[in-house]
């Protein structure tokens, strides 16, 4: 994923996160806090369609036959009652704003709340709204320009696409790292992730999928040594005795 997506997906989240204290403090009502993350995040959606429609034309001036050019692919406008949905859910049994100086930690104020234990529960949802809609603000800008890239791709008639981790990727992103798929097999990613794909060819899919097959074997006989260590030496030595009369 190239910088500027990432910068796009960034700013995204800390719009969200900031909308999110405001609506914490009631400064706007759930109402508007759902319009506006739903206007945010459909147009971080939009330019992140953009991103990755460029980013693809720029890879292919050098590494492809030919030039893909952009098509300007993007997000329907049905997207934005999805985005309003979300933000729905994340506000829902919603409880009274909680004070501003609260949300900004200090002390004090908690112990005058008449109810410590509801204050402190209230702070704690807050806190979990501003968290989980600044994640969807950013995994959907993310996962936006995947999906348009791959898209892009189909158009293109491009038969496969690379899975390419990034250096701080998770143990199983690292693990499909290089591999390649046909293009109708969808990119499937995990929150926060930044992995990104590129076009590949029909051989490198036949070649990539030999290589995920012998690892696989290669594991289910390892597997298999570790459940029955016995017969796993019994296999060994019975084929050391064919080779030997060989």
């Amino acid at each position: 994923m190239t910088t500027e997506q990432q910068a796009n997906a960034e700013s995204a989240a800390a719009k969200v996160a900031a909308l999110s204290a405001l609506y914490a403090a009631g400064t706007i009502t759930r109402e508007a806090f759902t319009q506006v993350f739903a206007a945010i995040v459909y147009g971080a959606k939009i330019r992140a369609a953009r991103l990755a429609e460029i980013d693809l034309f720029r890879w292919s001036l050098t590494n492809w036959p030919e030039p893909i050019e952009p098509l300007g692919i993007a997000p329907g406008p049905e997207v934005l009652q999805t985005l309003q949905k979300a933000a729905e859910t994340i506000t829902a049994d919603a409880p009274e704003p909680v004070p501003e100086d609260v949300l900004e930690g200090a002390e004090e104020p908690v112990e005058d709340i008449e109810d410590p234990e509801a204050g402190t529960a209230r702070l704690s949802f807050w806190t979990g709204v501003e968290t989980s809609s600044s994640r969807v603000a950013r995994d959907a800008a993310e996962e936006t320009g995947r999906d348009t890239k791959q898209a892009r791709m189909r158009r293109a008639e491009i038969p496969a696409w690379r899975w390419v981790a990034q250096p701080d990727a998770c143990e199983e992103c690292r693990r499909r790292d290089g591999n390649v798929y046909r293009i109708s097999i969808k990119f499937r990613d995990h929150p926060q992730c930044l992995c990104d794909l590129e076009p590949a060819t029909d051989e490198e899919v036949r070649i990539s999928e030999r290589k995920r097959a012998a690892a696989k074997r290669k594991r289910e006989a390892h597997a298999e040594e570790l459940s029955d260590p016995a017969g796993a030496e019994h296999g060994a030595g019975r084929a050391r005795e064919g080779a030997g009369a060989a």
